[in-house]
């Protein structure tokens, strides 16, 4: 019988879909992350679950990964995607073979699970970036009955849950591929819906789509929106990082799952085929690449990864690159994020029924970041325009 250690467990489920006997559960904790709850009265104590859990079993090291930035030729869905847009290359060359596609999407609800999809029409939900737990559900399984039938399967997570997805398989399926996430952690699905019913109730309004990362107005970078609909008028809210309680919290690392401050996959040894994530600070190393749309860091983990990349290339410009420069602004890749020592406060103040007391606390802790914010967007655009003219002079002169 599986021993729960919640400073391990990742809640990626491998243990519910493989139990034979369907006695175990995943069950929110008070902080709204899911752990595995057991049946001990049909339990037969076969072991499964502890033999295969993630935590417990060996991920065999990848190759030294080959490094590029990539970004996507086309504009449209460059500027649709979180960077870069290569998760959108990897997905449509395996659409294209007649393939199936796994990760992660909102529901009407706006849960984040993870979901199959077949088409480019599917495809869209599963664009952008998600920052909060996706809950896998039996997308393991699902996976597998498509590999067993031979069609091509790209899985798309977390490097825990593919590493959970592994340890399920317990296979190496050459029409699998993998692809994991530079990631900081993930907050649980509680602290987010009780984030967005404080958005609703600030803007009076119904939310009819959220975004964590949208370019329409700043371009490429840590910038949300939220739509939200009141009556006949629609509103646009603008989630920027010291401004939006969520997005504060979640870059600072205040309330992540527990295992994510020890995560043994935030190294230079990669779970899955591919690597993908933000390419922060490419203007260094490639001053001459056009950094507005996004660029990806696109990392080449296993012999898998270096046979599709020719085929990759036909939809990205890609540029070589090293892991020491993907890896300068991308601090996970090789370590976890340090545990904060606010989480605590944090999330016992989400575990109040109004998200209120997480935006007091934020106020507390981060007010100096607030006020030099909410100051700098108050300075009309000509005047700042103005003054950097006079700076440039000045510079001149001397």
């Amino acid at each position: 019988m599986i021993r729960i250690n919640a400073e391990h467990c990742t809640g990626c489920r491998t243990c519910e879909q493989l139990c034979p006997q369907k006695c175990i559960s995943m069950e929110p904790d008070k902080n709204g992350f899911l752990y595995p709850e057991i049946d001990r009265s049909r339990c037969v104590g076969c072991g499964l679950c502890e033999q295969r859990c993630p935590a417990n079993v060996q991920t065999a090291p990848s190759r030294k990964p080959d490094v590029y930035a990539a970004w996507l030729k086309d504009e449209k869905v460059l500027n649709e995607s979180s960077s870069g847009g290569a998760f959108t290359a990897l997905a449509e060359y395996v659409l294209s073979r007649g393939g199936a596609v796994f990760g992660c999407a909102f529901d009407e609800q706006m849960t984040a699970i993870h979901i199959c999809a077949r088409t480019t029409e599917e495809l869209n939900r599963l664009r952008g970036s998600k920052y909060v737990q996706s809950d896998t559900g039996d997308t393991f399984a699902q996976a597998k009955l498509l590999l067993e039938r031979n069609v091509p399967v790209l899985y798309s997570g977390t490097p825990c849950q593919i590493a959970g997805l592994k340890a399920f398989l317990r296979k190496d399926y050459s029409n699998l591929l993998t692809v994991d996430l530079v990631c900081h952690g993930v907050p649980s699905p509680m602290f987010f819906k009780k984030y967005l019913e404080w958005l609703k109730r600030k803007k009076q309004g119904n939310i009819l789509k959220f975004s964590f990362r949208d370019k329409s107005k700043f371009g490429w970078g840590i910038c949300g929106k939220a739509l939200l609909g009141r009556g006949s008028q629609k509103i646009s809210e603008w989630l920027t990082p010291q401004l939006d309680p969520y997005l504060t919290v979640f870059l600072s690392g205040d309330n992540y799952r527990g295992c994510c401050y020890s995560c043994p996959y935030a190294s230079p040894k990669r779970v899955g085929d591919f690597t993908i994530g933000d390419f922060w600070g490419i203007e260094k190393p490639h001053p001459e690449i056009p950094r507005k749309g996004g660029v990806s860091v696109l990392m080449l983990n296993s012999e898998k990864a270096l046979s599709v990349f020719p085929e990759l290339k036909k939809s990205l410009f890609v540029a070589e690159a090293t892991f020491e420069q993907a890896s300068v602004e991308n601090r996970q890749l090789l370590a976890p994020t340090e545990r904060s020592k606010k989480r605590g406060a944090f999330l016992a103040a989400a575990q109040e029924e109004d998200f209120q007391a997480v935006v007091l606390l934020w106020k507390k802790y981060y007010w100096k970041n607030i006020l030099t914010a909410d100051l700098k967007r108050r300075v009309p655009p000509g005047f700042k325009r103005a003054v950097k003219k006079c700076l440039k002079a000045a510079g001149r002169a001397k």
